[in-house]
């Protein structure tokens, strides 16, 4: 089964980082697009998946993201994936798109934040009429947190019921292995402060994130101009890198960088001893989807005073695990960060608060669990992709077998009725397309049942030939003419299995039967139930014309052999409902 992500930048994909290979020992095969980087190359060799660069961009581009469309449209052709996960606005709108139009069974869209919250005007009302159509071209929306999710409905960008969280939230869950204060070396510690000229004991109030104007890097600067006189001994550490699509206005960055107290740490991945060395976890966010900053700090056992924005809201419980601040309020942020600064005690024991409630709520292998679940019941929920070429197809070659069906037909009819009499036809309820029952035809291939004979003794030698040359279902082609079978599908079985499928293989019923298909050509009736029944799903998820040729001409190959066919299967393998339901088997076969 085959797993696309797609993001739009590749710094993103360290955000999934430990989910494709869960994922992948589950049975997936996963592969990953993204705008082209070393990030990319570097996900794809760590986590063993397969990594597709696509340029996109953030920001609006009209041509260029026609050309990531069409590029996508290629990949989805030429990997036919089962699933697409869409990260990001940009990604989602340009990979719902593509998978929509290349029919992709199940389709999900990570909200990981709602851009739109910090917009005004055309802008506002032109991202968010984006967001609502990547939504409605899902098939299921993911929102990293509650908030998110309220504001998502409150906008009417899906409703409710296709709207919901993987776990308690987040996109991937937190390592609280890889974010663990007592892993990281003194050493370390004294390490970074000797790169940035901290002095040994100073304290250090932090930033992490992007530098762009939603994360209130020009609060940031408001909030820094009140702490450092407050506490002459007081660093700030910034940690992240500036975005060309999305600058900052004029002098923002460059007033911080000339305070000898504030250290620009640029985009780094030592983040444990980075935050490590903060005291307290500044956040004057606008915007969140569920801040990963405040959880990885608080994992690290430090506390955060952020604003109440939405996402953030979600991550930091006031007075518990750090300090909320109303919106935009850069003096009452300052207030927080200074509380905790001058309670070194209080601080501490947020901290710890803080590090509990993430190992218990954001440990990513529930989140990953939590999403192979919704992958599973997505693809088993979405219906099967309509092939128009399949019933134009059967009647076609209906027509050109005509001429050597009948009298084949004919000749096999008298056969029969001069080795076993009358009835020529055997009648037998099975179940057909979407699940209904049709009386399916056969040649009969055994004598009348007699009391205590077992099957391998009604069976006649005509019989026998009529099975292995598969002659016996010749009568099938009038339920191919009349639409209730085709000739390549999952073999049609007996009315009285169908209490016993799963949800899952329910899927089967959701094409015609056919006279031939997918695991008739690996095994026919040498597999077993669920080996067969799985193989039966595969070809309802893949089918193709090109699939329905391959299993054509390989069973012609097989007939002309005689490879892989049973003359009594019931003497190899148990009927369903006795090997699922202990029943006792009825096998009285034509």
């Amino acid at each position: 089964m085959k797993l696309l992500h797609i993001a739009t930048a590749a710094r993103f994909l360290p955000f999934l980082n430990g989910q494709p290979r869960y994922l992948k020992a589950r049975g997936f095969e996963v592969h990953v697009a993204s705008s082209p980087g070393p990030e990319l190359e570097a996900f794809a060799r760590r986590e063993g998946v397969a990594a597709w660069a696509i340029p996109m961009t953030r920001g609006l581009s009209p041509w260029r993201d026609l050309v990531a469309l069409v590029r996508l449209l290629v990949l989805l052709a030429r990997l036919r994936p089962q699933v697409v996960h869409a990260h990001t606005p940009k990604a989602a709108l340009v990979g719902m798109l593509a998978a929509w139009l290349g029919r992709v069974p199940a389709r999900l869209y990570t909200l990981h934040g709602l851009v739109w919250l910090s917009r005004t005007g055309w802008r506002r009302r032109l991202l968010v009429e984006a967001d609502r159509l990547s939504a409605r071209l899902a098939g299921r929306v993911l929102a990293v947190s509650e908030s998110i999710r309220a504001q998502a409905l409150a906008a009417g960008l899906a409703p409710p019921e296709k709207i919901s969280m993987a776990a308690h939230g987040s996109a991937n869950g937190i390592d609280g292995g890889r974010f663990d204060p007592a892993r990281v070396e003194p050493a370390a510690l004294q390490a970074l402060r000797n790169r940035y000229r901290i002095p040994a004991g100073a304290r250090v109030a932090g930033f992490v994130g992007r530098l762009v104007p939603d994360k209130g890097v020009e609060a940031l600067g408001s909030v820094w101009r009140r702490l450092r006189e407050r506490f002459p001994d007081l660093h700030l550490l910034i940690v992240g890198e500036t975005e060309s699509h999305d600058p900052l206005p004029q002098g923002v960055l460059e007033r911080l960088g000339q305070d000898p107290r504030v250290h620009l740490a640029g985009w780094t991945t030592a983040m444990p001893e980075h935050y490590l060395l903060m005291d307290v976890c500044i956040l004057p966010t606008r915007r969140e989807g569920l801040p990963y900053a405040a959880l990885e700090a608080q994992a690290m056992q430090v506390p955060v005073a952020c604003f109440a924005a939405p996402g953030a809201v979600d991550a930091v419980v006031d007075g518990q695990t750090g300090r909320l601040a109303p919106c935009e309020d850069s003096a009452a942020l300052a207030a927080a960060a200074a509380a905790l600064l001058a309670d070194p005690a209080r601080a501490r024991r947020m901290g710890r608060q803080g590090r509990r409630r993430v190992l218990e709520l954001y440990r990513p292998e529930p989140v990953w669990a939590a999403l192979h679940h919704e992958y599973l019941q997505d693809l088993e929920a979405a219906p099967p992709p309509r092939r128009w070429w399949k019933r134009p197809g059967d009647l076609l070659l209906c027509s050109a077998l005509g001429p050597l069906a009948v009298p084949l037909a004919l000749a096999v009819w008298v056969a029969v009725w001069l080795d076993v009499g009358r009835p020529v036809i055997y009648r037998q309820r099975r179940i057909g397309f979407r699940g209904a029952p049709f009386e399916m035809l056969k040649f009969r291939t055994m004598r009348q049942a007699q009391a205590g004979a077992p099957d391998s003794e009604r069976l006649t030698r005509l019989g026998r030939w009529l099975r292995r040359s598969s002659l016996d279902e010749l009568p099938q082609l009038v339920h191919i003419l009349r639409g209730q079978m085709s000739f390549i599908g999952p073999r049609p079985l007996v009315e009285r299995y169908l209490p016993y499928f799963t949800e899952r293989e329910q899927r089967r019923h959701s094409v015609r039967p056919g006279l031939t298909g997918w695991a008739q050509i690996h095994g026919r009736n040498r597999l077993g139930w669920s080996e067969r029944l799985e193989k039966d799903v595969w070809y309802v998820d893949h089918a193709s014309a090109a699939l329905d040729v391959r299993i054509a001409v390989t069973t012609l190959g097989r007939l002309v052999s005689r490879r892989g066919a049973l003359e009594d299967p019931t003497a190899w393998m148990p009927d369903l409902d006795q090997e699922r339901g202990g029943r006792s088997p009825a096998r009285s076969l034509p």
